[in-house]
């Protein structure tokens, strides 16, 4: 879109340089206005906030709803950090050294990678982790003073994804002390850096348990290539494959494909719970006796499915306290909800429909 005015790149600043009390200037889109201005300042440059583990930095936003992705400006006319998520008092700003990596792939034609072994980290006090968790006390030393300020903090995993290579090797109560040879201490960015870095390869951990250490190697795999980038739309369901996030989000390690979402008195609406928004968490692991394990299994079992007949689906809903595999009886009008595959296509970023010269839209995002 054509603008009658000079565009003027912005200049990135660094997280490193931010300190407690700084003064941060947030544009945005807040409640749907658009560039709304916000003020607010640094209350914490360390903070756990995220769904796998991830630096983020705690300010005095209000309630920046709509204000997601939107820049947040240093003292000195530099954008330092991004805004993730906020509630009526607090926000959280990812730092902007968590996009340097993927905009020097990006200009440079390569693609991004995100290094992961499927755990979920947390931050927690030396003090506790002494005393509740067996670190043993003389590593209080060599940890040293938090280089944010405040109390000194190590890495503990809160859990680990199902399927993943962390599941079998680390354990919920773990303290992750070294990660190929490098002192953690609480740098959750840094350990981000180690595993981007050792994609395809493996991590070396050392990880404190019950106050013994222990080695563990967790191969690395590439979290941006686990994307959702393929989809079908049939009988009012949306589906695609079982992703990462979905795992971590209901602790699942069935196999499957996923119905998030199914139009209001669709054919798929009966499968099970659906929310106001009608949104769904279902996995469905059987259409009329065919195990279906992956997109392409249901793909394949849709096609055989004719219009009037009645036909089942086995399904597990996530939902519910009880989520064990349920016979679902279900009539398809083809008329209303043909079978549709659609691919994400990086190069135009839209919905290709499978089939089809031209990009089609959907209510799926991706990760």
């Amino acid at each position: 879109e054509d603008v009658d005015f000079e565009l003027q790149a912005v200049a990135l600043g660094s997280w490193g340089e931010l300190a407690v009390g700084e003064e941060l200037l947030l544009i945005g889109n807040n409640e749907k206005e658009e560039y709304s201005i916000k003020n607010g300042s640094v209350t914490n440059l360390n903070v756990d906030k995220g769904t796998r583990y991830g630096s983020y930095i705690h300010s005095t936003f209000d309630r920046t709803g709509g204000s997601s992705g939107s820049p947040v400006w240093n003292t000195r006319g530099e954008v330092a950090a991004i805004h993730a998520s906020g509630t009526d008092t607090s926000s959280f700003e990812l730092p902007i050294d968590y996009l340097f990596p993927a905009l020097e792939a990006l200009t440079s034609g390569q693609t991004v990678r995100r290094g992961d072994i499927g755990v979920d980290l947390a931050l927690v006090s030396i003090g506790e982790a002494i005393r509740h968790y067996g670190l043993p006390a003389e590593k209080a030393a060599e940890i040293g003073p938090s280089k944010t300020g405040g109390t000194p903090h190590v890495m503990q995993v809160e859990g680990t994804i199902p399927t993943t290579p962390a599941e079998t090797v680390l354990r919920p109560g773990d303290i992750v002390y070294r990660a190929n040879g490098q002192l953690l201490r609480d740098d959750l960015y840094q350990f981000d850096r180690i595993l981007a870095d050792a994609v395809g390869e493996a991590v070396d951990l050392e990880v404190f348990r019950n106050g013994e250490v222990t080695n563990v190697t967790v191969p690395v795999f590439d979290l941006e290539s686990r994307k959702i980038r393929r989809f079908a739309r049939f009988g009012g369901g949306i589906f695609h494959d079982v992703s990462i996030s979905l795992r971590h989000l209901v602790h699942m390690d069935a196999v499957g494909v996923f119905m998030p979402f199914s139009v209001a008195g669709s054919t798929f609406s009966k499968a099970g719970y659906r929310d106001r928004q009608n949104n769904s968490k279902i996995l469905i692991i059987e259409v009329n006796g065919v195990p279906v394990r992956s997109l392409a299994d249901f793909v394949e079992a849709a096609a055989t499915i004719e219009s009037g007949k009645h036909s089942y689906v086995v399904a597990r809903d996530f939902n519910l306290f009880d989520s064990s595999p349920k016979p679902r009886s279900l009539s398809f009008n083809l008329q209303y909800g043909p079978l549709e595959v659609f691919q994400w296509n990086a190069e135009t970023l839209e919905w290709d429909k499978e089939g089809e010269d031209e990009g089609a839209d959907s209510p799926v995002e991706t990760e």
